[in-house]
Order: C-alpha cells, then sequence, then structure tokens
C-alpha cells in the first residue's frame, strides 16, 4: 500500500458521561441517582445534572423517515403567483390556533426542528408605570429577610420552590438588576414578579420581631406593604404578555392565589389559580422550524406543556423536578376546589406525571427526617386514587376504604397514632405539616360522606354515627392545628377553614334533624360547634376568613333548637374556648369514643329554644346576612334549607 495514501479511521463514537457533572468536575465515584450522594451529601442537589459528553453523537434520522422524505412530494396548493407558504409559517400558524398535540398536523414534524415559541430573552420596551413597578422592591437587607422568612415558614405549605435553586437565581438577578438599564426581559419581569410575591407571601407569616421592625422602619404596617408587593407583582404580571416568562411566571401567578386564600379572598384565589394552570401548560409549547441542515432534525409533539413532564434534553433535572412539584400542587389544589367548593376542575385530565422527588431536599447525614415535600406527595397519591377513572363506578364503602388504608399506610412520622415526634422540636414544620396532612385526611372522608346525611330523615343510623364520630376527630387535630399556627401561622386558610367546615357541618345535622330525629353525641356536637366559634373569633384579628367565617357560624347557631343548659355551654365554649359544662364537668375529649350514652337529648322537646341573634355576650352583634360576603363559601352549602337563605348571593 502507498504510504503516501492517507489512513482511513474509523470515526469516534461519543461517549455517554456515566457521572454527573459535579461529580466529574471533581473527579468523584458517581452513584448514577439524582440526585447523587455526593451531591446530597455536600447539599447541592440542584447541580446534579447529567448529559453527555460533547463529543457524543447526534441521533441519525430514523430509515423511515428519510426514505418518506426522499419519496414524498407534496403539490403546492397556491397559484404560480403566490409565494407558497414556508414550513415555519405553516407551523407558526398552527401553533397560533392551540393546537394541542394534535395527529393531524404530526405530518409537518418530518422535516423539521424544535425551537420554543416564546423568547424570554427578548428586551420589551417598557411604560415607565412598568419600569416604576420594577423598582419598588424593597431594599436588599428587608428582601433578604423576607426571603429567608418564605423558606423557613411558608414554602412549607405548598413546597413549589426549592431554596438552593432559587437562591442562585436570586444572587444573579440581585447582581444585575435589568431593569435599571431600562430593557428588561420577560424573564427578568417574571423573575421579579417571583420575588414580589414571595415577599407578600412572607408578610403574612412574620415573626413578632420581625414585624416590629418592618413597621418601625419602613413606616407601614405588614399588611398595607404585603397589599403593596402584591399589587406591584400584579402590575408586572399583567403586562407581560401571555405565555411569556419561562416556569418562574407559573410560580409568581400559583403564590399570587396563595395570598389570596389566605386573605380569605377566595374567588380571586381561584381565578388566579387558573391563571397559573394555564401558564403551566403553555410552558415548552413548541413550533416547528425548517432547518436547511439535514443531519440534524428532531421530532416531538406540537405541546410538551408542564403537565407532560417533557423528557427534553435540554431540560436539566432540577427544571423537570420543579415543574413537578408546581403542577403537584397545582393538580391537588384544583381538585380540593371540586370537592369542597362544588367549583368545576381547572385541569381536566386525570393523567397523571411522576411525582416530586423527596430525595431532593433530604441529606444522607439524617435521611430519616421527611423532605418538605413529602406531604405534598401524599395529599396527591390519595386525591389522585380518588379521582382516579377507575374509582368512577366505585361505591362509597369501597372508596371509604381506599382512605382507610392510606391512612394506615402513611409513613410513622405521620401515623394518626403513634407517630414518630423524635424531630418535632428540631423541625418545627413536622409538627404543622402532620396535623395539615390529617385533617386532609378527614376531610377527603367527609367530602365523600356528606350527601348521605342531607337526607337527614333517611339517613342509616349507624353511618350517621359513623359521620359524627369522624367529624369530631376532625374537630379535634383541627383544633391542635389552631393551637400550633396561631398567632404566625394564623394565616394559612386550613386553620380557619378546617373548624368552620365542620362546625358548619355538624350545625346543618342538628338543623335538619330538628324534633324528628336524634343526634349521636349531642354533648359532644355542640361542644365542637362551640370550639369552632371560639377558633373564629379569635381569627378574627388576623384574617379577613376569620371574621367571615364567624359571622357565618353565629347564624347558624341562631338557628339551633338547644334547652336551657346547651345554649349556656355552647356560649361558654364559644367564648372561652374550654370544655367545660355549666354544670361544672368537662365535655368528653373531641373524637374519642366514651363510656357513656352517645345520645344526648333535652329532657322534652318543649325545653329546645333558639338563641336570639342577639343574645350573644362577648361574641358582639350579629351582622345581617345580606352584607355577609361569602364569595366562593357561597357554593358549599345549602343556606336556604339551613335558614339561611339571605346570606349567600341572590
Amino acid at each position: 500500500m502507498d504510504s503516501r495514501s492517507p489512513i482511513r479511521r474509523r470515526p469516534l463514537r461519543g461517549r455517554t458521561a456515566t457521572a454527573c457533572s459535579e461529580c466529574q468536575r471533581r473527579k468523584k465515584k458517581c452513584n448514577r441517582q439524582w440526585p447523587c450522594d455526593h451531591c446530597q451529601n455536600r447539599k447541592i442537589s440542584h447541580l446534579c445534572e447529567f448529559g453527555p459528553h460533547k463529543g457524543a453523537r447526534q441521533p441519525v434520522e430514523s430509515e423511515a423517515s428519510s426514505m418518506n422524505d426522499s419519496q414524498q412530494t407534496i403539490e403546492p396548493l397556491v397559484s404560480d403567483t403566490q409565494s407558497p407558504l414556508s414550513l415555519e409559517d405553516c407551523c407558526s400558524a398552527v401553533n397560533e390556533l392551540s393546537y394541542v398535540d394534535s395527529d393531524v398536523f404530526r405530518v409537518l414534524q418530518a422535516s423539521a426542528t424544535i425551537q420554543p415559541t416564546t423568547k424570554p430573552t427578548k428586551a420589551l420596551s417598557i411604560p415607565n408605570h412598568v419600569l416604576q413597578a420594577l423598582r419598588t422592591v424593597p431594599p436588599r437587607p428587608y428582601t433578604d429577610s423576607l426571603v429567608k422568612n418564605f423558606f423557613n415558614l411558608v414554602n412549607y405549605h405548598y413546597c413549589i420552590l426549592h431554596q438552593p435553586h432559587f437562591m442562585t437565581q436570586y444572587t444573579k438577578w440581585w447582581s444585575t438588576r435589568p431593569e435599571l438599564r431600562g430593557s428588561p426581559s420577560c424573564s427578568d419581569i417574571s423573575f421579579t414578579c417571583l420575588v414580589l410575591r414571595i415577599c407578600s407571601n412572607s408578610t403574612q407569616f412574620l415573626t413578632p420581631s420581625d414585624i416590629h421592625r418592618f413597621e418601625s422602619e419602613l413606616g407601614e404596617s405588614v399588611s398595607v406593604l404585603g397589599a403593596n408587593y402584591n399589587t406591584t407583582a400584579q402590575t408586572l404580571s399583567d403586562y407581560l404578555p401571555s405565555g411569556s416568562g419561562g416556569l418562574s411566571n407559573a410560580q409568581q401567578l400559583f403564590l399570587a392565589a396563595t395570598w389570596s386564600k389566605s386573605e380569605g379572598d377566595f374567588v380571586s384565589s381561584w381565578h388566579q389559580l387558573a391563571a397559573a394552570v394555564r401558564h403551566a401548560q403553555e410552558i415548552g409549547s413548541s413550533r416547528l422550524i425548517h432547518k436547511h441542515s439535514s443531519q440534524e432534525s428532531s421530532i416531538t409533539t406540537f405541546w410538551t406543556g408542564i403537565h407532560n413532564d417533557s423528557s427534553s434534553d435540554e431540560m436539566t433535572e432540577i427544571e423537570r423536578e420543579l415543574r413537578r412539584r408546581l403542577w403537584c400542587a397545582l393538580w391537588t389544589w384544583d381538585r380540593f376546589m371540586v370537592g369542597i367548593f362544588n367549583r368545576a376542575a381547572i385541569i381536566q385530565s386525570n393523567e397523571p406525571i411522576p411525582l416530586p422527588n423527596p430525595k431532593l431536599d433530604q441529606t444522607l447525614d439524617d435521611p430519616e427526617i421527611p423532605s418538605i415535600v413529602l406531604t405534598k406527595v401524599l395529599e396527591n397519591q390519595l386525591t389522585s386514587q380518588l379521582y382516579d377513572d377507575s374509582q368512577k363506578d366505585a361505591d362509597l364503602d369501597a372508596k371509604l376504604a381506599l382512605v382507610e388504608n392510606f391512612i394506615d399506610r402513611l409513613p410513622c412520622v405521620f401515623r394518626l397514632k403513634g407517630a414518630d415526634e423524635r424531630w418535632d422540636t428540631k423541625h418545627p414544620r413536622l409538627v404543622v405539616q402532620r396535623l395539615q396532612l390529617h385533617t386532609a385526611c378527614y376531610m377527603a372522608q367527609m367530602i365523600l360522606l356528606r350527601p348521605t346525611v342531607l337526607d337527614i330523615e333517611r339517613c342509616d343510623p349507624d353511618r350517621l354515627s359513623y359521620i359524627i364520630d369522624l367529624s369530631l376527630k376532625c374537630m379535634d387535630v383541627s383544633r391542635k392545628l389552631f393551637d400550633a399556627c396561631v398567632p404566625q401561622h394564623a394565616k394559612y386558610f386550613m386553620v380557619t377553614f378546617a373548624p368552620f367546615d365542620n362546625a358548619s357541618f355538624l350545625s346543618s345535622i342538628i338543623i335538619k334533624a330538628g324534633r324528628k330525629r336524634q343526634v349521636p353525641r349531642r354533648i359532644e356536637v355542640i361542644a365542637a360547634i362551640g370550639q369552632a366559634i371560639y377558633m373564629c373569633n379569635k381569627l378574627r384579628e388576623f384574617t379577613k376568613l376569620g371574621a367571615t367565617t364567624w359571622t357565618i357560624l353565629k347564624a347558624l347557631a341562631s338557628k339551633l333548637k338547644l334547652d336551657a343548659s346547651e345554649k349556656t355551654d355552647l356560649q361558654q365554649i364559644g367564648q372561652m374556648g374550654n370544655a367545660s359544662s355549666s354544670t361544672g364537668s368537662s365535655f368528653p375529649e373531641l373524637g374519642i369514643a366514651h363510656e357513656e350514652p352517645l345520645v344526648h337529648q333535652p329532657g322534652s322537646m318543649s325545653d329546645l329554644v333558639d338563641i336570639p341573634q342577639s343574645d350573644w355576650g362577648v361574641w358582639g352583634p350579629l351582622e345581617p346576612p345580606a352584607q355577609v360576603d361569602l364569595g366562593i363559601l357561597d357554593g358549599m352549602w345549602d343556606w336556604n334549607g339551613l335558614g339561611l337563605g339571605d346570606m349567600g348571593s341572590n
């Protein structure tokens, strides 16, 4: 062979990385799990990423696709005098029509690659009022304090953000402050919105010392500061074009809903939840762009929103994880609104996506401590099972058994009985999360059982006793949640809503039963109603929802037929919160079975009396029902059937 002839070498194959980026950088052995052990130990799970080496081969176009491209010709449907539409224009038109993963238009994918429809880095021409809103972020020392407080006391209620990942972005955001240059991009504005939403949510959960500091140094009450931050964020959010801003925009829309819910504005919260869902469904939506190079092409669907859990190689593991966390929270909350408030489902599909990974927040030093996201994963699992298509035709007992089985299999830290409490002192959020999860389990059962007692006269006695026992247990957990959360977490909506919902349910049983039906455990039912009135009365100091629910419970109590001693007991508990009767003996502990007769009735039906609306002592005068703004609570109960027809909307 001629020595001058070139030697032909086979092209080298690209190697797939066998370690995450951090282990490669530090030359450590990686266990190839996400997050890997080394990243978990160093508390940099958000930096743990896997991907091919730079020399990896590009994917080869399939033989079938190449054959189709070589054989298929498409006759133009335009005249010779018109310029035919390019593939880019066709795909853009399909995208503008909002087709979602349509099989009809997949033929356009054969010779195209995917590019995002949104351009988050595009600078916008910003009007002055928006620029002014961008500059109203609190000075950094106060913003840092609010962000720190958010991750310490607020984020674990919903778990849509991961602190290390957010702090990386937050530090970079402060170093650039693009709004000072007058040309911020959509992503810059959406992240500023997210920071402001975090600040507004954080003001609802400040410690007393922080409240004093902010009010004395900034000259405004924390409630006014929170409202201002939220209003400013809304100004920026309204300016963003639809579908822009990426994941941070969906996150800030979600936090807008949580802020409104904590303020008792459930209607605004529901609409903001819908906006967050719609934006989340658009994240990753794609249009097909023709590539002149035949060596590079890819095929995907037209719509790869957050709910589809796209497995794009361009998406990092931490971004995919944050998408899953957000969608988990959105889906669970939407189903809660369906079950409790009879609202139409915003998310129509029950198709599940992979749940968040709790390992992201754990360290190998103490792996037994539950991740902050674990309760959200458990709530989502329970809700998914109840709303699964296979449960549509299941009878009531089967669904109740499903919930009971779920409760029996809770992790030891969250068990109903004999929970492992050894980490409670070091991690107080476990106490709140445990009680929150117990409340959610009881309320899931109550949602299933509530329709069975609408016709109280025909309700099976055993079923009625079971429902009342369940409601009393839920009220007991609600009081523990109240004691654990007030005053600092008083604005967390479940603290107010859980006792109110149970007391409304128990009041409706007594009202509907009237003189025709005995109510099991009547003395405990009255004590539970009094406890709820007491809790809502205390919560009036902190939230509008407390004032609204307190007014409703007073109106319901005025419709109860009680004898003189029951009336005295109800008023005493409602004022003082302690479960002691007018005879000096203590009421049984709520939710616990007792040896005394389960049915307590007045000596005679003639002893039953109404509680006048004016006879409420320190509870204050009852507002006229027509003045009560029920908002979304209007859809919860049959107020006409309870004799409160003027309370709801006309």
